[in-house]
């Protein structure tokens, strides 16, 4: 249910949304919002900018030059109701 409520509000900023199950994370592709930034300097930005905080897929690789989808980032969807709600709000409001 929170992963369904969370994400109206992934699409709405305007992310390429990749679906999921069986999972806590939902990832997306901020290329579309961002171009040209790595999901690194985008998660910081979306922190500062918008209050959300993702974490970047390239913190998975060894070698971040290398890794695949440096735009895709992720979403933990495993929190509280009103965590989620506040931050459906607060992507509602974001115009990166």
């Amino acid at each position: 249910a929170r992963r369904d409520e969370l994400l109206p509000a992934l699409h709405g900023v305007g992310f390429d949304v990749y679906p999921s199950s069986a999972t806590y994370f939902v990832t997306v592709d901020a290329a579309p919002v961002a171009r040209g930034v790595d999901g690194r300097e985008f998660c910081q930005r979306m922190a500062r900018e918008a209050g959300v905080v993702a974490i970047p897929n390239v913190v998975f690789y060894s070698d971040a030059h290398k890794a695949a989808g440096k735009s895709l980032v992720r979403f933990a969807f495993c929190k509280r109701a009103e965590t989620i709600a506040t931050a459906c709000e607060r992507l509602g409001r974001w115009k990166p």
